[in-house]
């Protein structure tokens, strides 16, 4: 989103350069009145985009990520997600609760899987995820802000392993005990953000 196309965010976050602290306290005070919201955070990514790109060409990745991106359309809809934008080879998208985001990215993994079973195995998307919950900023739905959504990206795009899905702490505890965790896949890498790997009883 270009925050220059919503002229009431664009003119409050212009005048905090002419306010005091306190004033601006109360800019920032108002805009989380009017966009904040708390919510699961899943991102998405697929893995592998340069080596692909470069042996096969763009077209041939942009037409994996219209597959990909039918199938987390779909995944997130059937559990009452919302997704907020898709860029590149990534996607975004929002859920009240974590359940249904822990939900939405195994059945996204299930049927990514079952999609990749019906073509040569140079069509194969896998899939790498980020989930993270807390307090965001939903700007009317065509973009989202805040440190759930920052981490969720930095697990999703940066840390997590091809199929691997990648919970937060603060997640995981907010979870059911009907999902199960074990510690991820990528341990032995430098990682600031404490994570769980999230457990796919159908593997």
């Amino acid at each position: 989103m270009n925050i220059i196309e919503h002229p009431r965010l664009y003119r409050l976050l212009t005048s905090m350069g002419d306010l005091s602290p306190e004033e601006c306290g109360n800019i920032e005070s108002d805009l989380w009145d009017m966009f904040g919201q708390h919510a699961a955070v899943l991102v998405t990514d697929m893995s592998h985009f340069s080596k692909v790109t470069q042996q096969h060409g763009i077209i041939y990745y942009l037409a994996m990520i219209k597959r990909m991106q039918d199938v987390v359309a779909l995944s997130v809809a059937k559990n009452k997600g919302k997704i907020v934008k898709f860029i590149a080879d990534n996607s975004f998208s929002i859920f009240d609760d974590i359940d249904s985001a822990l939900q939405c990215i195994l059945e996204i993994n299930q049927k990514m899987r079952m999609e990749n079973a019906k073509t040569p195995d140079i069509w194969d998307i896998e899939i790498c995820s980020g989930i993270d919950c807390g307090n965001i900023l939903n700007i009317n739905g065509v973009d989202i802000f805040g440190d759930p959504v920052n981490i969720a990206s930095k697990l999703g795009e940066d840390t997590a392993l091809p199929w691997e899905v990648l919970v937060t702490e603060r997640a995981k505890l907010a979870a059911s005990s009907k999902f199960e965790f074990d510690a991820p896949m990528t341990a032995e890498k430098s990682v600031s953000i404490d994570a769980w790997h999230l457990k796919d009883r159908a593997n």
